[in-house]
């Protein structure tokens, strides 16, 4: 039983690590852009940019500049398929190419508006206005992740395991963008700080 215990704990041990990677390090800073930054919105992403400014406005949220966005391969060392480039006078987001091929259309809508959450309104990932991580432990909203059983508003899950908000760090299943697709439009805009 005790060896039991120890591979368990092995094995969540393995989990955090891997998940680390993939979990913060979706937006990134300039020093590891490995690309250039696009200079104008990108055809795919022109009418998407449109209804994102028209839900802004809806909400009372008016930006005053674009924010550049484009397709590109994003070959980090880590999975990422979305990242919103901030600089001291300029934005732009990266979506990754292949994700962009065989994502469907509402992942991505929804990718491309979590992105753009970040760039237009300065929002950072979020659980949901209601759940309990603390932002200044890396490592217990990670193994909280993992080992909460229990996915409720609490925790930053609806009652069927779906996030509370469109800016969770990891990529989120249609099924809950189809589910609670009213309630991540409203939520996307919370706490935005227009740009």
């Amino acid at each position: 039983m005790k060896y039991v215990a120890q591979a368990l704990i092995s094995i969540q041990i393995g989990l955090f690590i891997l998940l680390s990677l993939a979990l913060f390090h979706s937006c990134e800073d300039e020093q590891h852009r490995k690309t250039k930054p696009h200079k104008d919105i990108g055809p795919e992403f022109r009418e998407l940019t449109k209804e994102y400014l028209q839900l802004s406005s809806d909400h009372g949220i008016y930006h005053n500049r674009l924010v550049p966005i484009g397709l590109v391969d994003l070959s980090f060392d880590y999975p990422t398929i979305g990242t919103c480039w901030l600089y001291e006078h300029h934005r732009d987001i990266d979506i990754d190419s292949t994700y962009w091929k065989k994502a469907s259309p509402l992942g991505k809508k929804m990718l491309t508006f979590h992105e753009m959450s970040h760039c237009y309104c300065g929002r950072g990932h979020d659980y949901g206005p209601k759940a309990e991580f603390n932002y200044s432990s890396g490592f217990t909203a990670i193994f909280n992740k993992i080992l909460v059983i229990n996915k409720d508003k609490a925790h930053g899950y609806y009652k069927d395991g779906c996030p509370l908000s469109i800016m969770y760090p990891t990529t989120v299943a249609d099924a809950c963008y189809s589910t609670h697709y009213n309630d991540y439009i409203k939520e996307m805009f919370n706490n935005c700080k227009a740009y």
